[in-house]
């Protein structure tokens, strides 16, 4: 069972109290997959929690034509999940000349999942990747942590970076490609996203000036260009931490410390990477934190060092997009929310779709690779954004604690000292490979 539906997020959201009933099914066999069988799953949850059939439900979404009004509408059936629904009861109950089962790219219209954009102008490529898994400047202190057909790996000196997951055989990240804020999975702090010309003013008063990185900004914070300075691995090989300092020398002018925590579990089949980062302050400051997750558009067939499959999408269901700040591009207006809209088909050397950051991510949002591996993204309670980046090169979801440029536009956190923040990430997948 997942980690949660769009209906349980808006029930927790508002406060409404209800049981999740959770069961696990067993996968088809081989043989069974071969013969085309199917789950039948309301029969075989109701027999995995020892109740009726009759007492669970499902909804369905039905495209209805002929009705009152000259353009498809659409309506949801709820039924007994041993039942069936006849189509021809329901276009005759709503006066409508027909109505059948919607298909996947409406259902994610009116339910209001978006998507990012497609790239059908873009195949796996047919060279073999020349990236290694672990750089060799990093071979001495990569941590590796692995369970059945999963393999991940750590790098503490490329600032607290998840560098690679394998699962399966099959890579799932952007591997260290020269650029430090383009592969893997990094932590972003003392500030996630863009910093307004490279500069902001402290709690004391006193402004402080940093390198840009992004034109005349500067992003990401300076956590992942630093190298970790103690860590720790679990006598099982599945769970790690990385400790770092956030002081004068890692470029940050206030004092804190940083710590990532990685545990692994499950197998290739289902499986999780939990990944928690944690600042905690020394003296007195604002902070803003994240994480910076560079997926690959393809799969990366690990031994052959060569990409297969569909290209990664991701889908979820944000309730809007913050609105980018024209007088000074790349940034965004934290107080201006715009409808999102569904990613669409991306245009050849269009560059990103999005570079954006959404609001209102209740339920976990997932990312697909065809029907090979399904990626779900949980994140802890502080984050209030999503910022997505889809180049054609690469699909960045980044969970963020408040907007990008918080220390100019509002939403940084002030932590006394002692105090910390607490971002944890939780990378869920299920494959058929």
């Amino acid at each position: 069972m997942g980690a949660g539906t769009p209906a349980t997020a808006l029930l927790s959201e508002h406060g409404v109290p209800f049981t999740l009933h959770e069961y696990e099914l067993e996968p088809l066999s081989g043989v069974e997959q071969h013969r085309g069988e199917r789950i039948a799953y309301g029969d075989a949850a109701a027999a995995a929690l020892g109740i009726s059939p009759d007492r669970l439900y499902k909804t369905l979404v039905l495209a209805i034509e002929g009705a009152s009004e000259p353009r498809t509408l659409f309506a949801l059936a709820v039924v007994p999940s041993s039942g069936e629904l006849s189509e021809k009861a329901v276009a005759a109950v709503l006066h409508a000349k027909r109505a059948a089962l919607a298909d996947a790219e409406s259902v994610r219209r009116v339910t209001a999942m978006i998507r990012s954009a497609r790239h059908p102008h873009l195949s796996p490529a047919r060279t073999p990747e020349t990236y290694p898994q672990i750089p060799d400047y990093l071979q001495a202190s990569a941590i590796t942590l692995t369970t059945d057909g999963v393999t991940v790996t750590l790098l503490p000196d490329a600032g607290l970076r998840v560098g690679s997951i394998v699962v399966g055989g099959h890579e799932l990240l952007v591997r260290e490609n020269g650029h430090p804020a383009t592969w893997g999975i990094f932590p972003m702090a003392p500030w996630a996203g863009r910093m307004a010309n490279a500069a902001f003013t402290d709690r004391a008063g006193v402004t402080h000036q940093f390198p840009p990185t992004w034109g005349d900004h500067a992003f990401h914070g300076r956590l992942y260009q630093g190298a970790a300075n103690e860590q720790s691995v679990a006598g099982d090989g599945t769970s790690a931490v990385m400790y770092a300092p956030l002081n004068s020398a890692a470029g940050w002018p206030l004092s804190a410390r940083a710590e990532v925590s990685a545990a692994l579990s499950g197998n290739a089949e289902a499986g999780a990477l939990a990944i928690t980062l944690t600042i905690t302050a020394e003296v007195e400051q604002l902070v803003t934190a994240g994480w910076h997750p560079c997926f690959r558009r393809f799969l990366l067939d690990a031994h052959l060092r060569s990409e297969v499959g569909a290209e990664g999408v991701l889908s979820f269901t944000p309730t809007g997009v913050l609105a980018r700040d024209t007088a000074m591009p790349g940034l965004h207006l934290a107080d201006a929310v715009q409808p999102a809209v569904d990613g669409d088909i991306a245009a050849p050397g269009s560059g990103a779709t999005w570079d954006d950051p959404f609001v209102g991510v209740t339920a976990p949002p997932q990312i697909s690779w065809g029907d090979d591996i399904t990626l779900t993204l949980t994140a802890g309670p502080a984050v209030t954004h999503w910022m997505v980046y889809d180049p054609d090169d690469a699909l960045c979801v980044e969970p963020q604690v408040g907007p990008p440029d918080a220390f100019h536009r509002g939403g940084a956190i002030t932590l006394q000292a002692g105090e910390s923040l607490v971002v944890p990430l939780t990378l869920a997948w299920t494959s058929k490979i």
